[in-house]
């Protein structure tokens, strides 16, 4: 992800039932990453949220997850693939990024001699 996408604090907006159900800011930082590179801040709304403790997590989280999880990828799929909507988290076999090969498809199943035609060969670990 682009830099300027990595958020290092947050404004989150919830509701305090402590006063009178108004809306209350909590101001969550990462000191090591605003040291590190610049105050980046961005705001939220955690719905549905009455507890300070809660929108301190939803804040950390929002952080955590930009700074940490900065790998994106391009793909496209099979018609299986259709069910899936942006943002959706979805696991990503690539044997590129693996060094090895860890996917593959069934192309054909055989029930009376109980084979599969796989798209590939493959070498089956000895046990």
């Amino acid at each position: 992800s682009a830099l300027k996408d990595r958020h290092n604090a947050v404004e989150v907006n919830w509701i305090d039932p402590n006063n009178g159900w108004e809306t209350a800011t909590e101001l969550v930082e990462d000191t090591q990453a605003i040291a590190r590179y610049g105050r980046n801040v961005t705001k939220m709304d955690a719905f549905g949220c009455t507890s300070r403790g809660q929108a301190h997590r939803a804040g950390l989280w929002l952080i955590k997850t930009e700074l940490l999880e900065t790998q994106t990828v391009d793909f496209s799929v099979g018609a299986e693939g259709l069910r899936h909507v942006p943002g959706d988290v979805i696991e990503i076999c690539d044997d590129d990024y693996a060094g090895i090969s860890i996917g593959g498809r069934v192309l054909a199943v055989n029930s009376q001699t109980r084979t599969l035609t796989l798209d590939r060969e493959i070498t089956l670990p000895s046990s």
